[in-house]
C-alpha cells in the first residue's frame, strides 16, 4: 500500500497554468477567489451550494454506452485546517484564513514560472478514528512548521471503492513566512530540497512511517506500517503500478486500461510465484533444523543459583599458596600485559607529541646561543585626536573613500548640468508615463483574451462531445491561445518601441550641442570643453602606448 505519495513534478507551478488558490478550493471542497487574477473557483459538493454536475459528462457517457461510474458531486472534506510557525502572523493558521493565505502566496511570487506549493497525498491507517487520524497528521505537519512554511491539511473520505481508503492532501507552502510574513528569499531552500530531493523525499516517508507507528501503538493497534520497498523489507512479491483518477474510473466502468493490464500481470506473476517462495522457505528451514548443532542438555535454574551463590560466599579456611597457573591463565597474563605496554607507549608518544607543540624540544641547552634581544622601543608621547583624524582622512583620499571636494571649473558641478538633469528627468517621466499606458492598454486586453478563452474552454468541456473529441478539440482551442498570446506581447514590444522613440533621453552631449546652438554661450563653452575631453579619450582608446603608426 502506497501511504506516501509525493513527487517533486507535483508542485503547483505558475508555469504550468496552476493556481494554489484553486487547488486548496479543491482539497478543502471550498469556493475560493484568486486575488491576483480574480478568479473565483467553486468546488463545494452540490449539496452546500456547489456547481451542479455537467450534462454534457453524463451524456458522453450515454453515447459511449456506459450505464453507470458518474459521479453526482463530491463528498465534503472530513476535516480542514491551515498550520503555520509560532513566529507566523494570525492569517497564516486557521480554516478561515485559507483563501487569504494562498492569495497573499499567489501575490509575494513575482516570477512567471514560480512554485506557489507542494503537494502531498497520504494514505491514513483505516485502524484510527478520525480524531486518532487528526492528531496524527498534526504531529507530523510540524516537520514543515519548523522549516518556517504553512500546510494547508485536508481529509478526504473514499468516493468510491473501498471504503476504508480514507486519504489525507497536503499543500505546503514552498516560500517560509517569518514574524513580518513571506520571506524575502526561498532560492536556497527550495535549491537545497531539489538537489537532494531523494534524500528529502525518503526523509518524509519515514518520518511519517514512525509517526504512523508511534499513533498505532499508542492506541493499542498491532498493525504497523513500513515506507521501504518490498525489495528493501527483503520480500519477493512484484510490485503493481499506480493507477491515476483516469484509469481508475475506465477500471470501475468495466473498460481495460494500460496500468491495469499491467497490474494484472503483476498479480499472476505473484499467484505463480507465491508457492515456490514458500517452498523455497521451507526447505531453507529444513536444511537449518539438519545443520543446526545438537543443543547442550539444559540444568535445572536452581542449581545454577546455588552453585552462583557458593562462588560468591567468602571461605573461613586460612588462604593457601598461590597454585601455579595453568597454561591458558598464563596466556590470557601475557596478553593483559602486552596490551598495558601498547596503551602505556601510546599514551607516553602523544605526551611528547603536545610537549613538543607546546614548546619544541631542546637537546643540549648549554650549546644553545641566546636570541638577540631588541633594545627598548622608546615611547612616543601620545597623538592627539586631531593628528589622528587628520591621519585618516588622508588614508581615505588615498584609497578614494571619499568623495572629492567639488570642482567649480567642472562642467558636472555647474547650474548648467543641474538644468540638463532637470531636463532629463522631465523626460524621462513622459517616457514612464507612456509605457505605462501601453502596459496598461494590453493588460486589459489580455484579461479579456483570458475571460474569452476560460468561457471556450467550459463551453468545450460541457459540450457533450465524445471524450477523444473533446481532448482535441480542447488541445487546439490551447494552441490558439498560446498563438494569440505571442502576437498580443509582440505587438506590445512594438509599441513599447514606438513610445520611447517618440520620448527620447537626451544625453549630455547632445543637450549642449542643442542649447549652444540655440544660443547659450555658457552651453557652448561647455560643448568646446566636451568635445576636447571626447577628443582625447578617442586618442587614449586608439593609441596604446606605442604610438599610432603612419
Amino acid at each position: 500500500m502506497a501511504i506516501f505519495s509525493y513527487m517533486m513534478g507535483d508542485r503547483v507551478s505558475r508555469g504550468a497554468g496552476q493556481s494554489a488558490v484553486k487547488v486548496a478550493a479543491y482539497q478543502a471542497r471550498e469556493n475560493y477567489t484568486d486575488a491576483r487574477t480574480g478568479y473565483a473557483y467553486n468546488h463545494r459538493p452540490r449539496e452546500q451550494g456547489g456547481q451542479e454536475p455537467a450534462r454534457g459528462i453524463a451524456a458522453a457517457s450515454a453515447y459511449i454506452g456506459r450505464e453507470a461510474g458518474y459521479d453526482a458531486g463530491r463528498k465534503p472534506a472530513l476535516f480542514v485546517g491551515l498550520y503555520g510557525p509560532k513566529e507566523a502572523p494570525d492569517w497564516c493558521r486557521g480554516r478561515e484564513n485559507i483563501e487569504q493565505f494562498w492569495s497573499r502566496a499567489e501575490l509575494a511570487e513575482r516570477q512567471p514560472h514560480a512554485q506557489i506549493a507542494e503537494r502531498i497525498i497520504i494514505a491514513l491507517p483505516h485502524e484510527l478514528t478520525l480524531k486518532q487520524n487528526i492528531w496524527l497528521l498534526q504531529d507530523h505537519v510540524k516537520e514543515f512548521t519548523r522549516q518556517g512554511r504553512v500546510v494547508q491539511v485536508a481529509i478526504h473520505a473514499p468516493e468510491h471503492g473501498d471504503g476504508r481508503n480514507v486519504h489525507a492532501h497536503l499543500l505546503v507552502s514552498t516560500r517560509g513566512v517569518d514574524a513580518n510574513g513571506f520571506k524575502a528569499s526561498k532560492a536556497a531552500e527550495q535549491q537545497e530540497r531539489y538537489l537532494y530531493r531523494r534524500q528529502y523525499v525518503e526523509g518524509l516517508r519515514a518520518r511519517w512511517a514512525e509517526a504512523t507507528n508511534r499513533h498505532l501503538a499508542r492506541h493499542g493497534h498491532a498493525a504497523r506500517v513500513d515506507h521501504r520497498t518490498l525489495a528493501e523489507q527483503g520480500i519477493k512479491r512484484e510490485p503493481t503500478i499506480h493507477l491515476g483518477p483516469g484509469d481508475s474510473r475506465r477500471e470501475r466502468c468495466g473498460e481495460r486500461s494500460a496500468a491495469g493490464e499491467i497490474n494484472r500481470e503483476v498479480v499472476a506473476r505473484n499467484a505463480t510465484r507465491e508457492p515456490r517462495a514458500r517452498e523455497a522457505h521451507e526447505g531453507q528451514e529444513r536444511v537449518r533444523e539438519l545443520t543446526r548443532p545438537p543443543a547442550r542438555p539444559q540444568r535445572p535454574a536452581r542449581e545454577v543459583v546455588q552453585e552462583q551463590k557458593a562462588e560468591r560466599t567468602p571461605t573461613t579456611a586460612p588462604p593457601a599458596a598461590n597454585p601455579a597457573p595453568s597454561a591458558p591463565q598464563r596466556g590470557r597474563e601475557r596478553q593483559k600485559i602486552g596490551f598495558l605496554e601498547r596503551s602505556g607507549r601510546m599514551i607516553h608518544s602523544a605526551f611528547e607529541k603536545t610537549l613538543d607543540w607546546i614548546a619544541p624540544r631542546v637537546e643540549e641547552p648549554h650549546r644553545q646561543t641566546p636570541p638577540p634581544q631588541a633594545p627598548p622601543a622608546q615611547e612616543q608621547p601620545p597623538r592627539t585626536w586631531e593628528e589622528q583624524l587628520r591621519d585618516l582622512a588622508e588614508y581615505h583620499k588615498k584609497i578614494g573613500y571619499l568623495r572629492p571636494e567639488r570642482d567649480p571649473h567642472n562642467d558636472r558641478n555647474s547650474p548648467l548640468y543641474e538644468r540638463y538633469k532637470t531636463e532629463r528627468e522631465a523626460a524621462w517621466q513622459a517616457r514612464q508615463a507612456a509605457e505605462r499606458e501601453v502596459y496598461g492598454r494590453f493588460d486589459a486586453y489580455a484579461k479579456d483574451l483570458r475571460g474569452f478563452y476560460q468561457m471556450r474552454f467550459e463551453q468545450e468541456k460541457h459540450s457533450g462531445m465524445p471524450g477523444p473529441v473533446r481532448h482535441d478539440a480542447m488541445d487546439l482551442l490551447a494552441a490558439q491561445r498560446r498563438g494569440d498570446r505571442v502576437e498580443m506581447l509582440m505587438l506590445r514590444d512594438q509599441q513599447l518601441a514606438a513610445a520611447r522613440r517618440a520620448h527620447p533621453l537626451p544625453d549630455w552631449g547632445g543637450w549642449l550641442k542643442h542649447e549652444a546652438e540655440g544660443g547659450d554661450r555658457a552651453a557652448a563653452r561647455a560643448l568646446e570643453r566636451h568635445e576636447a575631453r571626447e577628443a582625447e579619450r578617442n586618442r587614449d582608446r586608439d593609441d596604446d602606448g606605442r604610438g599610432i603608426e603612419p
